[in-house]
């Protein structure tokens, strides 16, 4: 339930969930008479393309998610062919995989149904390592309100899954002007449309230019940004702010001076106005702030800086340590204004490509899976709400790998307010940990424990505690074909008794990749 990042230009973001690390995709051996095949002759501009399939059996005891008591229970069988393309030559680096999923209810609890997903992030040089593009897009399926049913499985009939789409388009320049700066001009155009009928689709326009200060100028650093953006929300549906826009337009300056060892003296000044008509404050006026920032290594990072944004006191706090393979610790402590589909649309856009063409998480640099249920990229703790809020979240994340054994333990504390309707004012307390274990060279087990609990301060007084518990089995049967078991409980307890629902999933499942 973690994943969500702000809709801006390196602004700080919260990391998705961490995942296993998805299997890299199979290289390309050349036959001995040479590359005859397609597939290697593909291989050997570094084109690669990997069919595959996926079938699994689910027994769901609340197919429905409904409250206790009257649960109903169905068999479903997922089917879901696909196929992983990945390139990675001198000017093209991308990946996409695209695997849709048609449902069987057996017991006819629900129509078969078809969900379909879809990740891919790419990057191009078009012209002498000056002009690039990024891009990237996905479809997959969400919960839409946080108040309503939700569960741990995609695999359900409940009405409060919608498909979400979400694309990126984002052409840039970089520029070196000799000792003096580097320039940074890019565009970003993104689209968010959530099924349902219930959210507007969002159209983005984000244009942004950043001079960074070069050599000349010592150990003093300085960055000058200018960066516009514009919400417009289309209309159609019954979200009340639909065909409304918001703009955010930000100029800002910021200073950095080493003054001892590692340790700098970080500061900027600024001016920022916000034209929003879902936000009861909208900030028009002078921001600022002023700190410390610690970096003695690319590894090892921490800033903390005090000031004032969106016409409150802001406090800043990011921290990332990797300085072995063993051991990631990530925290931070950040506010935003943003909306739920403009997390989304940030989110994915800064997914990016490892070595082995796994899907990163920029902020972590772990991997992130696109074989479950449902892509991570999009997840979010407040499901999908029309209109901005501010989001004020603090979290910190550990990932420490010991011999056959990877630990990870992420904790949360998160609020959003600030909306003139008030609907969408919330506050969550979470906690994960997970464990993984490689029992044997082709057999690892997964357990996962998490808390949350939800505040919905609308006026209702209700409160949720949620509990999760889970249990998997993965197996290589071959180098590639994979069989999955996993065991689920999800135990929704709310002080609104017809809001409380327990939904136990059991699933086995096979990957084959041809």
């Amino acid at each position: 339930m973690l994943g969500f990042i702000a809709p801006g230009f390196g602004q700080t973001t919260a990391p998705p969930a961490i995942q296993p690390n998805p299997p890299a995709p199979d290289t390309a051996v050349p036959s001995e008479g040479g590359p005859t095949g397609l597939n290697e002759r593909l291989a050997s501009i570094g084109f690669h393309l990997t069919p595959f399939f996926d079938i699994g059996e689910t027994y769901n005891d609340n197919v429905h998610l409904v409250a206790r008591g009257s649960e109903t229970s169905d068999f479903i069988t997922a089917l879901s062919p696909g196929f992983d393309i990945t390139e990675n030559s001198r000017r093209v680096q991308g990946r996409l995989v695209y695997n849709p999923q048609e449902l069987i209810f057996a017991r006819g609890t629900s129509s078969n149904t078809l969900q379909q997903r879809l990740l891919g992030t790419g990057h191009a040089d078009l012209y002498q390592e000056m002009a690039f593009l990024d891009s990237s897009a996905s479809i997959q399926q969400a919960f839409l309100s946080n108040t309503g049913a939700i569960g741990p499985t995609t695999l359900t009939s409940s009405g409060n899954l919608q498909t979400v789409k979400a694309a990126n388009a984002s052409p840039y320049l970089m520029e070196h002007l000799a000792q003096y700066a580097d320039s940074e001009t890019r565009y970003r155009f993104s689209y968010i449309e959530t099924s349902g009928g219930q959210i507007a689709p969002e159209h983005i326009n984000e244009a942004l230019q950043r001079f960074t200060g070069g050599k000349f100028f010592g150990r003093l650093g300085w960055t000058l940004t200018g960066d516009w953006t514009r919400i417009d929300r289309g209309s159609g549906t019954s979200d009340p702010f639909g065909g409304t826009s918001s703009r955010d337009e930000v100029a800002r300056a910021d200073l950095q001076y080493p003054v001892i060892y590692s340790i700098s003296v970080v500061g900027g000044v600024g001016y920022e106005r916000i034209a929003d008509p879902s936000l009861i404050v909208q900030p028009n006026g002078l921001i600022w702030n002023a700190g410390l920032q610690y970096q003695p290594n690319q590894t090892v990072f921490a800033s903390l800086t005090y000031g004032r944004r969106f016409e409150q006191t802001d406090v800043e706090f990011h921290a990332s340590y990797a300085l072995t393979p063993g051991l990631r610790i990530h925290a931070l402590y950040t506010q935003l204004v943003q909306t739920s589909q403009s997390q989304i649309a940030s989110n994915l856009g800064q997914t990016t490509l490892g070595p082995n063409g796994a899907f990163i998480n920029p902020q972590t640099g772990l991997p992130v899976t696109v074989n479950g249920n449902a892509f991570p990229t999009t997840s979010s703790a407040f499901g999908i709400s029309s209109g901005s809020f501010l989001d004020k979240r603090y979290e910190a994340d550990v990932e420490a790998t010991r011999g056959r054994n990877n630990y990870f333990f992420s904790a949360y504390d998160e609020k959003r307010s600030g909306q003139t309707l008030g609907t969408s004012n919330e506050r969550i307390l979470g906690t994960t940990l997970s464990w993984i274990r490689q029992l044997w060279p082709n057999l690892s087990s997964n357990v996962t424990g998490g808390y949350s609990r939800s505040l919905f301060q609308d006026g209702s007084g209700r409160v949720d505690n949620l509990y999760t518990v889970s249990f998997g089995l993965a197996y290589a049967i071959s180098p590639t074909a994979t069989t999955n078991l996993a065991a689920t409980r999800y135990d929704r307890r709310s002080n609104f008794a017809a809001e409380s629902l327990v939904n136990d999933v059991v699933t086995i499942s096979l990957h084959k990749e041809f």
